[in-house]
């Protein structure tokens, strides 16, 4: 160990994360990092080579192993969230590696790269960083770092690599590093290739981008079923979404749900629970793909399979508006299943507090994109009109 005493976080030693976009074009130990209160800049804005050599990193080094609670409490807030639920963290999955033996707390292991926001989708809780259509849409022209310096890293100690954009599956410079990786550092059974898709492609391209390493990871962003995601993600079909979702199941990847918890899909949870629990019934299934791709975990339990993701922002979207009364109605809903995933979701529940306050700036949130977009929350179900119009 390169010090007898543990940091709060490995990640500023064994992690990276490289945006071109995001934060004016950044690099920072992880992508749930909320910005640095000890530097004059919230997040590192250079080229990932200067980054790995800098005067910010090392100082957040420091800051981790002093357990400054008073900087960490703000740039690691969303991993601290995500454990107070019971959920798994990045922070987590850092010290089980090492403390496995599978990482060192030497040299880079986790590389996430966002090379830039090539999307075809404009989801509620997004932001134009991270969309190109919402970009388009709120006429903006943002600056994008050059980010080309990524083939300088040292990708020897690398264990896995995260791609997301925007949407990787629609975006040339997702495709031209999975080329570069195939040609200058292929290790198609060491290194995991974990990608976030909005599942709405399955070009035959990318898929055999994908097929060339044994150990693929996908991440479905699916918030909810129907008309409730196609409400949430503005451009989708959920008929496409199901069709995608069962041919990438197909192959022997790994694959979870990754859904947001918010405003849009909380209030109507009855409507969409029942699709994740019946895909919580294939984690047999799940575990034999496990087994036959040599993936390096073989036991998956209903976590693996369906993860819950905080709304930080926008603060409208926030389960902090959703007021008592409708909070106890789904609670009294959940009750009647028995099962520890569902507690889990209780305890997303009870997580927030109602703040009338919170409900305000989600009904003006809602009414500003409404109009933008051409949709109406009413259509969606009876209980958003009740929100539209309770009384603060």
């Amino acid at each position: 160990m390169i010090q007898d005493k543990k940091p709060f976080c490995w990640a500023p030693w064994v992690s990276l994360t490289y945006n071109a976009i995001r934060h004016g074009g950044s690099a920072e130990p992880c992508c749930e990092w909320r910005g640095n209160q000890t530097s004059p800049k919230n997040f590192f804005q250079g080229s990932a080579t200067e980054y790995l050599k800098s005067d910010w990193l090392k100082n957040i080094k420091q800051v981790m192993l002093n357990h400054d609670m008073s900087v960490i409490s703000k740039t690691c807030e969303e991993c601290i969230i995500e454990e107070s639920v019971g959920n798994n963290s990045s922070r987590m999955d850092y010290h089980n590696n090492i403390k496995n033996g599978e990482w060192s707390t030497e040299g880079l292991h986790f590389l996430d790269f966002r090379p830039g926001n090539t999307c075809n989708l404009k989801c509620r809780m997004c932001s134009a960083p991270n969309s190109s259509m919402i970009e388009e849409e709120q006429g903006l022209n943002l600056y994008s770092m050059d980010v080309s310096d990524i083939t300088k890293l040292d990708f020897s100690n690398i264990k896995v690599i995260k791609i997301l954009g925007g949407e990787p599956s629609i975006d040339p410079k997702v495709s031209e590093f999975l080329d570069y990786l195939e040609k200058n550092f292929y290790r198609p059974d060491d290194v995991i290739i974990r990608m976030t898709t909005n599942c709405t492609n399955v070009n035959s391209k990318w898929l055999d981008r994908l097929s060339k390493w044994n150990k693929v990871s996908l991440n479905f962003s699916i918030d909810a079923t129907g008309n409730i995601v196609e409400y949430i993600r503005s451009g989708c079909k959920w008929s496409v979404l199901e069709r995608n979702i069962e041919i990438l199941k197909k192959h022997s990847w790994k694959w979870q749900y990754n859904v947001t918890t918010g405003m849009y899909n909380f209030p109507v949870i009855e409507k969409w629970l029942p699709y994740f629990i019946e895909n919580i019934q294939e984690v047999d299934i799940i575990n034999e793909k496990y087994k036959e791709s040599k993936m390096v975990k073989t036991s998956m339990g209903p976590e693996d399979v369906v993860t819950y993701m905080s709304i930080i922002t926008p603060h409208a979207l926030s389960l902090k508006a959703l007021p008592d009364k409708i909070k106890n109605e789904k609670l009294e809903w959940l009750s009647g299943f028995k099962s520890n995933y569902v507690e889990k979701i209780i305890n997303v529940f009870n997580q927030y507090n109602y703040d009338p306050l919170y409900l305000e700036k989600f009904k003006k949130f809602t009414i500003k994109y409404d109009k933008l977009r051409g949709t109406n929350i009413h259509d969606l179900d009876p209980i958003f009109t009740r929100l539209m119009e309770w009384k603060t």
